[in-house]
């Protein structure tokens, strides 16, 4: 690595690092009680919405007529469970599937160590789903705020009520999302709570970063400085053995 790479690695580390604490998420909203104490939210199994159609969950399948289709056939990128995991973007080209991934769209691992669900934003809108990861669309904005479902599916909670152990010796459990039962406030509370939750994700993926570029800087400052020990032996001329 060169000295002035090695001097922009430094200086986004050090940014990303300082810029952390500004990205702490806010507390959690307090439960919605009524006049007696008791919560008010009713729980809904999101099977039961997917059959409502306020949810649909989409499953890779092989090409179709539709309005998504791209202008020219093609490789196309997919977004991976390991991509949805670690929060990265869509990191495989594969031959077309459909549907397209759009704004809003919740995806989750459909085997996994822990349960984690993503909405899409940025890279993610128009790449598509991979063969492993549950596609999950709210039709109705009104109903479901799309960051508070991703934010309850990622919970321990809902994770307990999704997975299923495949195997004793597994170390990975299939989950199914629509066994979990949801609890449905009204909409404003849920888009307050779903705020909470992509701030939550946000910072997630801020501290990923930092310690991406964590784990990078210490190895190229070692190689750097292995570097300039080893010039003086390279620039010694071999003498003869005598």
């Amino acid at each position: 690595m060169t000295q002035e790479a090695l001097v922009a690695a430094c200086s986004t580390f050090e940014a990303a690092a300082s810029a952390l604490p500004t990205r702490m998420p806010p507390l959690p909203l307090g439960p919605e009680l009524s006049t007696d104490g008791r919560p008010t939210t009713r729980a809904v199994a999101l099977g039961d919405l997917i059959k409502s159609g306020a949810i649909v969950h989409h499953r890779p399948g092989p090409p179709s007529s539709s309005d998504e289709t791209p202008s020219e056939p093609g490789e196309a990128r997919y977004l991976l469970v390991r991509d949805i995991t670690s929060g990265h973007p869509a990191s495989a080209e594969e031959p077309l599937l459909y549907p397209l991934i759009r704004a809003g769209d919740v995806l989750l691992p459909m085997l996994a160590r822990e349960v984690v669900a993503r909405v899409a934003t940025g890279e993610d809108i128009g790449t598509y789903a991979g063969s492993g990861v549950h596609h999950l669309r709210v039709t109705d904005p009104d109903l479901i705020d799309p960051w508070y479902l991703a934010g309850f599916l990622s919970s321990a909670e809902a994770g307990r009520q999704a997975t299923s152990v495949t195997s004793s010796l597994s170390t990975r459990s299939r989950v199914d999302p629509r066994r979990v039962r949801i609890p449905l406030p009204p909409i404003d509370r849920q888009r307050a709570y779903g705020h909470a939750f992509r701030s939550i994700a946000e910072f997630t993926t801020a501290v990923r970063t930092v310690h991406d570029l964590g784990i990078d800087l210490p190895r190229d400052l070692t190689e750097t400085v292995a570097a300039v020990l080893r010039a003086p032996l390279a620039d010694r001329q071999p003498t003869a053995l005598r």
